[in-house]
């Protein structure tokens, strides 16, 4: 996706009460949420079609709908897990949710927006939307990345 892990987020498979993520010491959901790091995609979708949820940073609530299509046999020099398709270029860390983040494109896009020029600072720039490119998605270990997390809860 492009985001850091900065805040809390799960996956939720349909129709199963369990889900992996960043658990949450606060959290009074009944259903414990399991380390993500420590869950393998096969030890979570265990048939074709099955469908499930992403959902990053509980507050803005960017919902994702997941399809597993079915696993294929590792071959030498392939790596995985990996992207075969997707649509748009991930929203910036902290631009609020959906209908914020498509408030922030308009004011990108039109120069005589009140807000245009903080909104091309704050983005570094003029970004496309549109762009995605599966063939550049990388998937790094979430284990090691939670390392690298400032947010000192513990595992």
């Amino acid at each position: 996706m492009g985001w850091k892990d900065q805040h809390l987020h799960a996956f939720r498979i349909v129709g199963s009460a369990t889900t992996f993520g960043i658990p949450d010491e606060e959290d009074d959901d009944p259903f414990q949420t399991i380390p993500g790091w420590e869950t393998k995609v096969q030890d979570v979708f265990s048939f074709r079609d099955q469908v499930g949820t992403y959902e990053y940073d509980f507050g803005d609530s960017w919902i994702h709908l997941i399809l597993f299509e079915g696993y294929e046999p590792s071959k030498q020099g392939e790596s995985f897990p990996r992207c075969l398709g997707g649509a748009r270029r991930c929203p910036p860390e902290d631009c609020g949710g959906p209908e914020q983040y498509a408030e922030l494109l308009v004011g990108m896009r039109d120069s005589t927006h009140p807000e245009h020029e903080s909104i091309i600072d704050w983005l570094g720039g003029d970004i496309d939307p549109e762009e995605f490119n599966s063939e550049l998605v990388r998937f790094d270990d979430p284990k090691a990345r939670w390392g690298y997390s400032n947010r000192g809860l513990k595992r």
